[in-house]
């Protein structure tokens, strides 16, 4: 289970990274008034990918229990490549504002839909909160997107 365990966390990790990294792609190619939006959702990405991190070792130390999830873990492994190509694509073959929100848009609906977050399990406020914050800045990001389009 361990190894699971271990293989679902560092896979949501590449995730919040890779779309860190989509994210900040955004900011450099697209026109100048929506640089600074997608900057800070990046640095918002950057930030989740640290509190994963962090969560991953509490669950090294047993702090938080791994809970088995509806989602597979191919399917986390298959939107981190998507994630990495498209910011590959965009850096090479810009496309519209519009055409980043609904990227982005699908990204943050996924995580959401299928509860990536949820993978840990744990009864300490400090986990809880982290569990918290993670889920609402994610729906504050679909949100925010959704404004936008």
């Amino acid at each position: 289970m361990a190894d699971i365990a271990s293989a679902y966390i560092n896979a949501l990790i590449q995730h919040e990274e890779a779309l860190r990294d989509l994210y900040q792609v955004f900011s450099e190619v697209l026109p100048a008034k929506n640089a600074k939006f997608w900057a800070k959702m990046s640095l918002e990405e950057d930030m989740h990918a640290e509190v994963m991190i962090g969560l991953a070792m509490k669950y090294e130390q047993g702090k938080v229990r791994f809970r088995r999830t509806a989602f597979r873990l191919e399917d986390i492994l298959a939107s981190v490549e998507w994630v990495k190509q498209a910011a590959i694509s965009v850096r090479h073959h810009p496309i519209t504002p519009t055409t980043a929100k609904k990227m982005a848009l699908e990204r943050e609906r996924d995580r959401i839909e299928h509860s990536f977050f949820e993978v840990f399990a744990g009864d300490s406020p400090e986990i809880c909160k982290d569990f918290e914050e993670l889920h609402q800045h994610t729906e504050k990001h679909l949100r925010m997107i959704e404004k936008m389009l």
